[in-house]
């Protein structure tokens, strides 16, 4: 049966069956068969942070050549006008496609990001950033993301300061009553949290010190928390567009063929690859071109060939500028004549938010 390559999601078609030597070092193996977890953990925020653009272009580049290894015949498509030109087709034909095939099917080609590499491995790709700047053309008054807030679960704090042990509690119909009414408001959608971690949504409030959680579950709740509605908390992003430049330089080892096939190569896996393995992970609109070839001056005792080719994209950078805790639920307090009551904000003293700078009140302010 047919496979597809994981790597460019159905964009190739099913894989020819080959019969030449493939050369897949482990780490490429380990790329073409592992596939994404899903789903995400709760804590991944949507916020990529500093985009790591070298690390990305390394990993397109490892992917792309691991892909066009496992795909042998992408091979003809790079070198594909060689055979079909008038004046290249005797010299330069299929015999010379089948050599830079036969070349590359062979030779592990190493991707370093600059300016660490290992010398003793040729040929190499590296990876070197030569610019990072705003574009101001881009950028917005405050730096508003254009998603301004987001939840933030990394931190799930308890609203009670020490264990809660209910009075008593009925499986059948999940009331469970405590002993004494707690300082902080309770509201329908918090959390009953148990002593070894399972949460239990609190579904309807009956009074101060009642409350329902759903029906026959089974749980020890001694040495209870409640806990907020999640997420706890809820972040204002920031962020801003750059415009950030890279130079990839392609380095052989004494024979120009082989620089000429390299970066041939290197120029499908950038043209091919571009959608989804660098612009679908956040490094869009790019744009490259090349320089001419020449002895790498660095390489003192080696016959070293270069050529470079630079690569310019743009990206996001993302920041949280504030974090703040989530309001559980308002209700009407007639007792002392304060009025509206935020309930769940009994913590607000103890999490470092000044409540002088809030747009509410709390019961602790």
């Amino acid at each position: 049966m047919s496979t597809l390559s994981l790597l460019t999601r159905g964009y190739i078609t099913p894989v020819k069956k080959v019969v030449e030597q493939v050369l897949l070092t482990p780490q490429h193996q380990a790329i073409l068969v592992k596939t994404l977890e899903l789903p995400l953990s709760k804590n991944l925020t949507s916020a990529l942070g500093i985009f790591q653009a070298d690390i990305i272009i390394r990993s397109a580049i490892v992917a792309a050549l691991a892909d066009m290894r496992a795909n042998p015949w992408l091979v003809e498509y790079v070198f594909a006008s060689l055979p079909q030109d008038s004046l290249t087709w005797k010299e330069y034909g299929e015999k010379d496609l089948q050599q830079a095939k036969k070349w590359f099917m062979s030779t592990n080609i190493d991707v370093s990001v600059l300016p660490t590499f290992d010398e003793s491995k040729w040929p190499k790709i590296t990876i070197e950033l030569l610019e990072s700047k705003e574009v101001e053309s881009e950028t917005t008054l405050g730096d508003i993301h254009y998603d301004p807030t987001e939840g933030n679960d990394s931190n799930w704090p308890s609203l009670n300061e020490s264990p809660i042990n209910p009075v008593s509690y009925t499986p059948a119909t999940g009331i469970v009553v405590l002993p004494i009414e707690p300082d902080f408001g309770i509201y329908a959608g918090m959390f009953l949290v148990d002593r070894i971690g399972e949460s239990h949504e609190i579904i309807e409030v009956i009074d101060g010190t009642s409350f329902k959680i759903n029906p026959n579950t089974v749980a020890d709740l001694t040495g209870s928390s409640i806990k907020s509605q999640r997420p706890a908390w809820t972040v204002n992003l920031e962020s801003s567009s750059f415009r950030e430049t890279y130079r990839l330089g392609v380095h052989v080892q004494g024979e120009s063929a082989h620089l000429t096939w390299a970066h041939s190569i290197l120029i499908f896996c950038l043209q091919r690859y571009k959608q989804v393995l660098m612009e679908a992970r956040g490094l869009e609109r790019t744009t490259f071109g090349s320089s001419q070839a020449s002895r790498a001056e660095w390489a003192e005792s080696e016959n070293i060939l270069s050529k470079y080719i630079t690569l310019t994209g743009y990206v996001r950078q993302y920041w949280p500028k504030a974090i703040a805790p989530n309001i559980d639920g308002v209700a009407v307090d007639t007792a002392d004549g304060a009025g509206i009551r935020v309930l769940g904000s009994g913590s607000i003293a103890t999490t470092g938010v000044d409540p002088n700078t809030q747009l509410w009140k709390g019961e602790d302010d």
